[in-house]
């Protein structure tokens, strides 16, 4: 991951921060189901880069993310204990289950977190 020199550019938003202003504004646009939806992947790509300043995202984080998705368990989900947790605390806890998130659902967490990348140009 390319890491432009964000200390001389203090005026550049990190991805966490646009997150935020991102969910605020799909709050009021979404029903609460979708809203959901679209938080827990707005969620999971902040979680692993909401450091990040903005223009320092890259396609190769993009990728190492859009990788990550296969790994997940059907079980976070589900579980009241895993939620709030970051991709990295999922991903761990995955790691050795069988029961892995479908193709569908990946597409889904990738094509909302694109609708974000995308309105954060």
């Amino acid at each position: 991951m390319a890491f432009r020199n964000a200390q001389s550019a203090p005026d550049i938003p990190e991805i966490g921060e646009l997150a935020t202003l991102y969910l605020r504004k799909r709050a009021g646009e979404l029903r609460p189901g979708g809203f959901k939806s679209v938080r827990y992947s707005a969620g999971l790509f902040s979680s692993k880069y909401g450091e990040l300043p903005i223009c320092a995202s890259d396609r190769k984080a993009g990728r190492e993310f859009l990788s990550l998705l296969p790994e997940l368990s059907t079980v976070i989900g589900k579980s009241h204990s895993k939620r709030g947790l970051g991709m990295d605390a999922l991903i761990a806890f995955s790691k050795g289950r069988r029961d892995k998130i479908c193709v569908r659902t990946q597409k889904r967490i990738w094509s909302q977190v694109n609708h974000f990348l995308d309105w954060t140009v």
